[in-house]
């Protein structure tokens, strides 16, 4: 209750800056970039070595008619209705974006449930008189060790879903980075570099707002570009990459050099662009506005 009431004081605090928050990030950035089938079919290849006994688990639980079989179904009904949410939110909205990593949190619930089975299958009494019984044991272990090479092969290609920045963190390791930055990148700046620039001299180019009309378009950010509002800018090609053509040629057009670029190739996890170059720009004379200018 305590958390509830912290959570909706928070919603009323920042209703503002949350629904900005909401219609730039998730309705605008976010905003339908894949399909349902696309959802489902990922969704269902990350989770169906869970989903699959967690269906078993509630038809088995549903068809003991004793008291102990309608607790465990109401159990494993709430544990699959808590699964959920995060699914039909990517859903709902054709947002493949996270949808990987988001998967983790339905799998948390269904591992309960496919734990409850796998138990009824190593301990149940009704058919320990059977044949099969012996074998419940090798069976289990079978289970358990496709679940842990799936586990490993996702766990490689999430972290094969990312570029490998290491590079370029060692790049701006070596220089003296100053003055303001534009990124294509929300959090490289924020998290990996927060102490080398100020915040405030970060912009992303997914919230630029160059001509302070209160709309954040592709067009501010060419326009903030063009004027050599940024000491630096840095992009990624993962979240506007047909856009980083046209940009490419302005830099190289106002006084911009290009100081790293790097190629990289990615599974598909997380994004269906896996192809793409982080590139760093650095502007060799000073900018001509300043980032307040509109």
């Amino acid at each position: 209750m305590i958390t509830g009431l912290g959570l909706c004081a928070h919603l009323w605090l920042h209703w503002e800056e949350l629904k900005v928050l909401y219609e730039v990030q998730i309705s605008g950035i976010h905003g339908a970039n894949s399909t349902y089938k696309e959802i489902i079919s990922r969704s269902l290849n990350q989770t169906w070595l869970l989903l699959l006994p967690a269906i078993l688990a509630l038809i088995h639980a549903r068809s003991n008619k004793e008291e102990d079989g309608k607790r465990a179904f109401s159990v494993i009904s709430i544990l699959i209705v808590f699964s959920m949410p995060l699914f039909l939110y990517h859903f709902q909205g054709r947002n493949l974006i996270s949808l990987y990593k988001h998967l983790n949190y339905a799998n948390l619930f269904l591992a309960l449930c496919a734990a409850w089975l796998l138990t009824l299958v190593a301990y149940a009494k009704p058919w320990r008189t059977s044949r099969i019984f012996q074998f419940r044991m090798p069976i289990l272990a079978v289970f358990l060790v496709v679940y842990l090479l799936t586990n490993i092969n996702q766990l490689r290609e999430t972290q094969r879903g990312y570029p490998d920045v290491s590079e370029l963190l060692a790049h701006l390791d070596s220089k003296e980075v100053k003055g303001t930055v534009l990124s294509e990148d929300p959090y490289l700046f924020r998290y990996l570099k927060f102490d080398v620039l100020p915040q405030e001299d970060i912009r992303e180019t997914t919230w630029l707002d160059n001509d302070q009309d209160g709309q954040y378009t592709l067009q501010d950010v060419q326009d903030a570009v063009w004027d050599r509002k940024f000491n630096y800018v840095l992009l990624t090609d993962a979240i506007h990459p047909e856009h980083n053509m046209t940009l490419r040629e302005i830099l190289s057009q106002r006084g911009y050099e290009l100081e790293y670029n790097s190629e990289y190739s990615l599974s598909s996890v997380m994004t269906t662009h896996t192809r793409g170059h982080i590139s760093l720009y650095k502007l060799t004379s000073m900018p001509l506005a300043d980032l307040d200018d509109s």
